[in-house]
């Protein structure tokens, strides 16, 4: 018997293997009904190692891809794992979207932001969001280009939560600074639709 501790933190769910493995990782990516996948990464560098292990006593993890850069963010759809990172190997520091399979094959180029921040990563039936504080955008998973679909008004801060469906699942909060430039604020909790239209307060 494996036993498998989920610990949940601020940022990402991180997990640990202890028992019938000889590894120690973090970094949660998916978890299916034969394998685990996850990135061993260690903060001493910016190679992110995705690797798998099967749910069997003594079971070896399997490296399927590594990625040279920082600020990996990784999905899952369908038969795909869709990421975003700052690329290592150019003196640019470009911002890349790509894809490969679940085995590690197929690594694919979607898009090359150049230097554009990357913003937090959703994909959900064929189209992937970047969230950003104070804006949204769609791209096609196939390719194309970026399509602004929602810009917040000024002085709102937004942070996108999940996108689940037809729907896009958010908190907006407006903050008020005092003379000391101290912001406080509440968050309300919205829902647009993915073309970014028919906002409703939950």
């Amino acid at each position: 018997m494996r036993i498998f501790i989920v610990f949940l933190s601020y940022s990402k769910p991180i997990f640990r293997l202890f028992y019938g493995c000889e590894t120690s990782v973090s970094n949660y990516v998916y978890l299916d009904g034969q394998y685990i996948y996850f990135d061993d990464y260690s903060n001493s560098g910016p190679i992110h190692k995705i690797c798998r292990i099967k749910f069997e006593f003594n079971a070896e993890k399997e490296l399927i891809r590594e990625i040279d850069g920082y600020n990996l963010k990784i999905k899952k759809d369908g038969d795909w794992f869709y990421y975003i990172y700052n690329d290592d190997d150019d003196a640019s520091f470009e911002t890349l979207i790509k894809k490969f399979k679940f085995d590690g094959s197929q690594d694919t180029l979607i898009l090359n932001m150049n230097n554009e921040g990357g913003g937090n990563l959703f994909v959900q039936d064929g189209w992937i969001y970047l969230a950003y504080s104070d804006r949204i955008k769609k791209l096609n998973a196939e390719g194309g280009t970026l399509q602004g679909i929602f810009v917040a008004q000024e002085g709102e801060t937004i942070q996108v939560q999940r996108v689940d469906g037809n729907w896009i699942y958010y908190s907006s909060c407006w903050y008020k600074y005092d003379s000391n430039g101290t912001g406080t604020g509440t968050a309300i909790n919205y829902k647009m639709k993915t073309d970014g239209t028919g906002s409703v307060k939950l």
